[in-house]
Order: structure tokens, then sequence, then C-alpha cells
């Protein structure tokens, strides 16, 4: 296998043709050759070649997949951005080109191979360790997510800038963008993820972002961007981005305009403002990932001897609405309990606010960090609305809500994109919607009153809600 390494950028002084000295920043090398996408150039020793914009294009994308056999017709559509049909031969002259420019022998080349009948693979091997610090891998395990993490797999390969990751309180969304994280850093991906939980303001976000990547402090997008270099592809999680708000493109935007090969996965319950993104939705797990969980926390067996037969974990799941953390919650507590006990103590995730294992009180924390983020008009419509029981239509929301239909529609809208609002399409594709269950008991505990103190009242006492 020829051998050849991904560059930690380094930056170095070179004479540029025609006299002078230029920067010179090397993204991969090729065995002896150094390869600059970004400037468009290549080095064999002190002998520099240009390439075409074209060139550059081909290389950085079959780079930025490396040991990965890439088909004509996907370099068509997404280098050229010709139609999948096109029967062009752009790509095999482009090939051609550029083995002359990085093979010793193209006749016979070692780096930008043929896989006959299937595309052309670029070998990139022995890669050398990310600038940024390891991702480590999630202490928990991650169950029922393979669709989300196949869109966002999907996401990546498109090399599109920013994906918003978004479901509701307790549903695993940052275990889900971390385990994804942790997959492309362990194939030696530059990857950082930022937990920006409570961070209000750009410039905390700035420092967060600078601290997970090993970076000295920075207090603007535009210096953070200067600190991240030149890399091929980079992955920047945002996680628990809620509390952002506005600020949040305000630190997006000029990051993925200004540091090029970055995408960036926002992690959070509210669509964001003010960025174009992709969005990724995260639902409740299905009984079968259920089972894999609750085994996960206990095993096949309770306090007791009892068994977690299938037919208890799918009147658990139905129950808790296959919301993973309020499941592991119930699991922790089935240590002390039988899974029978367990059941009898649940009416609903309502309850499971009340358990004392760590995943109910981060799942409480969650709920109410939803709540406080409404104004006022907001609380009041969500406890209107928390009156009516599931699968309720726009019709029955203009009922309780004064008979206002632009505020209804806003109210439904506004929600749903907070992900306090399930919306489900019945058999006529007519739209439903539903309050996840321990929100619902959140409503009902802390009705809206006219007093300023509830955004800062501690959620306590909703187990005594049925």
């Amino acid at each position: 296998m020829p051998h050849s390494t991904l560059a930690p950028n380094p930056s170095q002084s070179t004479r540029a043709p025609g006299g002078g000295w230029r920067r010179r920043r090397v993204q991969f090398r090729l065995g002896d050759v150094e390869v600059d996408v970004r400037g468009q150039r290549l080095w064999r020793g002190d002998r520099v070649q240009r390439l075409t914009t074209r060139e550059a294009q081909l290389l950085a994308y079959l780079a930025a997949r490396p040991g990965c056999v890439v088909s004509r017709e996907e370099l068509l559509t997404r280098v050229w951005g010709f139609h999948r049909l096109s029967q062009s031969r752009a790509v095999d002259k482009a090939v051609n080109r550029l083995r002359a420019k990085i093979e010793v022998d193209s006749a016979d080349p070692e780096w930008l191979q043929t896989v006959h009948g299937e595309g052309y693979v670029l070998n990139l091997t022995d890669q050398a360790a990310p600038r940024f610090p390891r991702v480590p891998r999630p202490v928990q395990d991650l169950h029922g997510r393979e669709a989300v993490t196949a869109e966002l797999a999907e996401w990546w390969a498109d090399g599109s800038a920013v994906a918003a990751l978004m479901g509701v309180a307790g549903i695993g969304k940052s275990l889900v963008a971390r385990h994804f994280a942790w997959g492309l850093s362990g194939r030696g991906g530059a990857v950082v993820v930022a937990d920006l939980s409570g961070l209000s303001r750009l410039g905390e976000a700035c420092r967060a972002v600078a601290r997970a990547a090993g970076l000295p402090p920075v207090r603007t997008p535009a210096e953070l961007a200067r600190r991240f270099e030149d890399p091929l592809r980079m992955l920047l999680v945002l996680d628990h981005v809620d509390g952002l708000d506005g600020d949040l493109a305000e630190l997006v935007d000029p990051l993925v305009g200004l540091v090029p090969g970055l995408s960036v996965l926002v992690v959070g319950r509210a669509r964001p403002r003010g960025l174009r993104y992709r969005l990724v939705r995260v639902g409740p797990l299905e009984v079968e990932a259920a089972e894999a969980l609750v085994a996960e926390v206990v095993g096949t067996r309770t306090a007791g001897g009892d068994r977690w037969h299938p037919r208890l974990v799918r009147d658990l799941v139905r129950r808790l609405e296959g919301n993973p953390a309020a499941l592991r919650a119930a699991a922790a507590l089935a240590r002390d309990h039988g899974a029978g006990e367990v059941l009898a103590m649940i009416g609903g995730s309502d309850r499971v606010l009340a358990f004392p294992p760590v995943p109910a009180r981060a799942l409480e924390k969650a709920v109410g960090a939803s709540w406080r983020a409404l104004d006022a008009q907001g609380r009041r419509d969500l406890a209107r609305l928390a009156r009516l029981p599931d699968g309720f239509t726009r019709a029955d929301a203009l009922q309780v809500l004064d008979g206002d239909e632009r505020r209804a529609r806003r109210a439904l809208a506004d929600l749903a994109d907070r992900s306090l609002l399930a919306v489900d399409l019945d058999p006529y594709g007519r739209r439903r919607y539903r309050l996840p269950a321990f929100l619902r008991a959140l409503v009902r505990a802390r009705p809206w009153r006219a007093r300023s103190h509830l955004v800062d009242e501690p959620i306590r006492g909703v187990a005594a809600v049925h």
C-alpha cells in the first residue's frame, strides 16, 4: 500500500516562481508530493505546479473520502454540477491531467487509481493524528438511531455547510451527535465538539469552541476562524445551542464563510434562526431499541429476579412515549424495585420527573429550560393547548386561543419549531398535534400566571399531576 499522510497544516515559506516568498499551506501529501488544494498548487521538492480550479476541486473531493471508491456519475454531479445521466468524459480527462502531476508514472498510478466498473479512489493511508483533541467515545451506547445516523452521514458526504439536529427534551440528540462525531474522529477526521449549555452571549460561545478545540481563548468568530487554519474537511458540533438564539447565526455564518471545508452540526430543541440548514429530527425509540436500552441499564433481570418481558417493555415505551431519558430513569429505578412495581408506579412520563436517578433530573432540567425559553404569550398559549387531548387539530386550537386564526397558526408553528409540540399526520393527511406527556405535566403543574417569578421558579411537584 502506498504511504501518504494527511499533514497537520504545516506553514512553510517557499520561493514563488519569478521571485518573492509566499506562505506554503499543505493539506495532505502523496509520497513526496505536497498538495495545497486551497491555493491550487502542489510541490515535488522545490518544484511547484499549478492546479486548475476543477483539478483542485476534484482532488479535494476525493481526498475528503480517502480509500473510498467514488463513481464517475457522483463526480459529475457533485464536482462538475452536471445532470446525473450526463455522458461527459470530463472526469476522465481531469483524472489523466492530475495523474500527470501527482504520479511518478501516470500509466501505473499509485495514488489516484481506477476501480474498473466502479469509479476512482484516492489512496490516503497512515493519516496523521488530527490537530484537535480526539473526541472520546460516549459513555452510553446508541440504540435505534440508524436512520438518523444515515441522514447525518448523507449530509456530511454532500459537503453541506450546516445541519440542525432537533428533538424534544430527553430524546437523545446530544448522544446521536456525539456518536457521529466520535465515528468521524476515529477515522482521522478533524472534529470538534463544543458544549454551549447555559451560554447566551457570542463571546462566551467563541471561547467555549476554542477551549473544546484546544486553542487559546478568542473573542470573535473571525479570530476563531483564523485559529482553525485550513482543514481539508472539518466537523464542528455545537451542542445545546438554545440559549444563543439570534447570536447562533452570528457565530456560524462567519465560520462557514471563512473556513473552507467546514460543516457545522447544531444541536438543540428549537429551529435555529437566521441560518440555512438541513433539518434532521430525532424521534421516539421503537420497542426493539427500547429493549436494548433497558438491557444496557439493568440487564435482563431486575430486583427480585423478575425479567423484563417484552410486553412490559412495550407497555413502558407506550407510557413514556419512547423517550430515552425517561426510559433510562425507569430502568435505573428498576435496579432497586421489580419491573412490575416500576410499571405500577408510572402513570406516564410526567411521573418520571420525580424519579431520583440522574437521567430524571436531566430530563427535568431540559423540560424546565424549554418552558423558560418561552415568552409570556407562548406560556399562555401552551398552557391552553395542554387542556386539549392528544391528536388535536388547528380547529381545536382555535377554540382555546380565543378564535384568533393568525394567533393559532403562529402559536402552533412556533411551538412545533421549539420541539414543544409533536406533529403527526392522520390517515387523511391532516395535521394532528400533541404535547409530550412530561411537558403536559409541567404545564399543568405550573399553569400560566401573570407573575414574572414563574420564569425562574423550580419545577417540583410534577409527580402529583395525573
